[in-house]
């Protein structure tokens, strides 16, 4: 009779998959990268904080509709009511069906709500945010704070970039190749410009802003195709299954692309942090081309701003410095 327990320890212990990936990290330079981004994401604890971000990003996400309805309401966009875009969105379908009758004196009061809720759950997804860049770039717990001048711009550049999304998905309802691939490309573009900005008020390892490029062209890139695969997927998905589960349908959906995400904002830290230090940033080897590299000796400031004048010794793998 086989001794399964004996088999089982023998196989734990030669650990063949363990072996494969340790020797091909050692053969493979990008194998090497790929696996220093899961010993850092998992060392920031990514998923976790990926779903704390999740939650942080539902509960911001419900008063800034309520603040955009309500300031439709008050400048009396009727058309936007009578059936458009904002009552085909998930989170404003509601809103907008409960304030279509509403006076302009109830939209103020509901829009001044919004806009405290909008900054209370703009100030804590800053917290969250600010928490999982300082752990990706292995920064000490003090440097994870977020000042109420960031965290206000961090609401502002979010709650424009939920406005941005509305439009483009009224130009993805028009229809038609053309129309989905300009409204792809608007998307990649206002996701990526806007989580640069975004990167720019949390704390990181770096004061060059350049190194902040890849991880802003990832979170537009990845987070604009699943946008747009979503939106062609989901709006009938969710129609069918609401006979099921009823509203709980349109909560499921609204969190599980928010935990999408969530976690990929969170991996976006860990991109950056791991490809500054193996790469250096784009500004860098911008500046090493022939001419540009005299710019930095005569304008010291600028070579201040991208941090040239560091040691290159952030690029061996080392954590760089605060």
């Amino acid at each position: 009779m086989v001794d399964l327990r004996a088999r089982w320890t023998d196989v734990r212990e030669r650990k063949p998959i363990q072996t494969w990936w340790a020797d091909l990290r050692r053969r493979r330079p990008i194998a090497e990268f790929a696996g220093e981004l899961s010993d850092r994401d998992r060392e920031a604890q990514g998923s976790v904080l990926g779903s704390a971000v999740a939650l942080r990003l539902f509960l911001f996400l419900v008063p800034a509709a309520l603040v955009i309805v309500s300031l439709l309401r008050i400048i009396n966009v009727s058309s936007l009511f009578d059936g458009d875009q904002l009552e085909k969105g998930f989170t404003t379908q509601d809103i907008a069906d409960a304030l279509e009758d509403s006076s302009r004196l109830d939209a103020l009061w509901f829009l001044l709500t919004g806009l405290v809720f909008v900054a209370w759950a703009g100030r804590s997804l800053g917290k969250v945010l600010a928490a999982c860049s300082a752990a990706a770039w292995r920064l000490p717990a003090s440097e994870s704070k977020v000042t109420t001048v960031a965290a206000l711009a961090l609401t502002g550049i979010v709650f424009v970039e939920i406005i941005a999304s509305t439009i483009v998905g009224a130009i993805r309802d028009l229809g038609g190749a053309p129309a989905w691939a300009l409204s792809w490309g608007t998307l990649v573009a206002i996701v990526g410009v806007t989580w640069f900005l975004v990167l720019l008020t949390l704390p990181r390892g770096v004061v060059d802003p350049g190194a902040l490029l890849p991880g802003a062209l990832l979170v537009g890139v990845v987070q604009g195709s699943i946008q747009g695969i979503l939106a062609a997927y989901s709006e009938g998905r969710v129609e069918r299954t609401v006979d099921t589960y009823g509203d709980l349908a349109v909560t499921l959906a609204v969190l599980g692309n928010l935990f999408i995400l969530g976690r990929l904002m969170t991996a976006s830290f860990v991109f950056v942090a791991v490809t500054y230090e193996n790469f250096g940033s784009l500004s860098q080897m911008l500046f090493d081309l022939p001419l540009v590299r005299r710019l930095p000796r005569r304008y010291p400031k600028l070579a201040e701003f991208f941090s040239l004048d560091e040691d290159d010794g952030v690029h061996s793998g080392d954590p760089p410095p605060a």
